[in-house]
């Protein structure tokens, strides 16, 4: 029992997995937009691609197929489908084969306006160009600002004051004549506020 387990497990990988990994055809090859005849620019062609079709699904955090695109790491080690690019070979890479729409039933973006066969050409050009990453790029989920304290530098005191807030205030007091309010206890400042 445990064999015939074994075997159809081992057939269902097989089977599901060489759909999965599949190479584009040369008759599909044939179907394709031609790359962009020119260098591309990350910064410039490929970022706006990425972020208006891809991210909502592939980034910031969010892995559908476990695939990202959060950065070049990300974008080489592909996702449930195998490797989504192949640096230097558009016509072999998993990605170029989604976005063109080679396979109806698998197109991508799944929702939104689909890519133009221009935006395919960039992507095939910027892959047969070796895929090059601006390193200042992520479409990672940025982290939450309020979580990094900051302090702020206070201004040096001309009189002994009580509270830090009143040292930064002081300048603004002096140069539109507002004369600081006596200091409250803490009962009387709950009932201010």
């Amino acid at each position: 029992m445990k064999r015939i387990l074994t075997i159809s497990a081992l057939a269902f990988l097989w089977v599901g997995g060489g759909a999965a990994w599949a190479k584009i055809t040369p008759e599909q090859a044939e179907r394709l937009p031609p790359p962009a005849s020119r260098k591309i620019d990350f910064a410039k062609e490929i970022k706006p691609i990425f972020e208006s079709s891809c991210i909502k699904c592939h980034g910031r955090g969010r892995t559908k197929g476990d695939f990202s695109i959060e950065s070049q790491e990300t974008l080489l080690k592909g996702g449930e489908s195998g490797p989504a690019i192949v640096p230097g070979k558009s016509n072999e890479s998993h990605l170029i084969e989604l976005v063109a729409g080679l396979d109806p039933d698998n197109v991508m973006p799944q929702k939104g306006k689909r890519l133009t066969p221009e935006q395919v050409g960039v992507l095939r050009a910027w892959i047969d160009q070796g895929a090059p990453w601006d390193a200042t790029i992520s479409f990672a989920k940025p982290p939450a600002r309020n979580l990094f304290p900051r302090k702020p530098e206070l201004p040096g005191a001309r009189r002994v004051l009580a509270n830090p807030i009143d040292r930064i205030l002081q300048p603004y007091y002096e140069a539109h004549g507002v004369k600081a309010g006596k200091p409250v206890s803490h009962r009387g400042y709950a009932r201010r506020v």
